[in-house]
């Protein structure tokens, strides 16, 4: 379980690197996403889990 939140966090932290690059605030990305800032939030923080589409 340790592993999935240590990979969750780095790919959290990985949006938000390349999020802040862009200029990108967690609003409009959410926006581009078409989801919520919060899960934006969530995600960066790797308290989420998510699936892909």
């Amino acid at each position: 379980m340790d592993e999935n939140v240590n990979i969750l966090k780095v790919i959290g932290d990985n949006i938000r690197i390349a999020r802040t690059q862009k200029g990108f605030t967690q609003s409009k990305l959410a926006e581009l996403l078409n989801t919520s800032d919060k899960f934006i939030s969530m995600t960066e923080r790797g308290a989420s889990r998510f699936e892909f589409n």
